[in-house]
């Protein structure tokens, strides 16, 4: 069977690479793909400037969490697992205009603490998302806000819509949908 989320997680860290060696000529590429759907995330999060937000699985280019700041002028944080995406992506937020709002460090969605957000992104190649769902739940504050764009292997978890998942993690404490858009799941502990 082919895994479909292995190619596309390849294939989005060569695009963000690419983007990372000529911002100038993939910027407007990214722009292009992924600029509605972070614009419906952060209106499904209802993101604003006084909020803290934690982005999980920025990569080398972390264009995602880059355009969060950009459009609420939140404090965006920026976790990735991989070294080299981290160092590579810190040098791309340096020459940011807005640099002095985001942070990028090594770190992983699994052992994240999202105690001091109000907000939290796990992009879809951050893997796996039931567990680094289960962390940050544990971790998070009540009225966090958690935002999981997915790919389709979560949806099968505990249903089969689309616009509802219900996740039991081992614990047993459950976390269900509030709101969705697309492909973008909003989690509010």
């Amino acid at each position: 069977m082919l895994n479909t989320w292995w190619i596309r997680t390849k294939g989005t860290i060569a695009l963000e690479e690419a983007a990372r060696r000529a911002p100038i000529f993939m910027r407007p590429l990214f722009s292009f793909y992924y600029d509605e759907t972070i614009d419906r995330e952060i209106d499904l999060g209802a993101v604003q400037a006084t909020d803290r937000v934690l982005f999980i699985g920025g990569g080398p280019y972390p264009y995602s969490a880059m355009r969060i700041a950009e459009q609420t002028g939140a404090s965006v944080d920026i976790v990735d697992n991989d070294a080299m995406a981290v160092e590579k992506g810190s040098r791309v937020i340096a020459s940011h205009p807005l640099a002095d709002r985001m942070t990028m460090k090594r770190g992983d969605g699994t052992t994240s603490d999202a105690s001091s957000y109000d907000v939290v992104f796990i992009a879809r190649q951050a893997q796996p998302h039931v567990d680094i769902m289960e962390r940050i739940w544990q971790t998070a504050g009540r009225g966090t806000r958690v935002i999981v764009r997915q790919e389709h292997v979560f949806q099968q978890l505990t249903s089969k819509f689309t616009n509802y998942v219900q996740v039991t993690f081992r614990n047993g404490e459950r976390a269900e949908t509030s709101r969705f858009a697309n492909n973008s799941l909003l989690f509010v502990k």
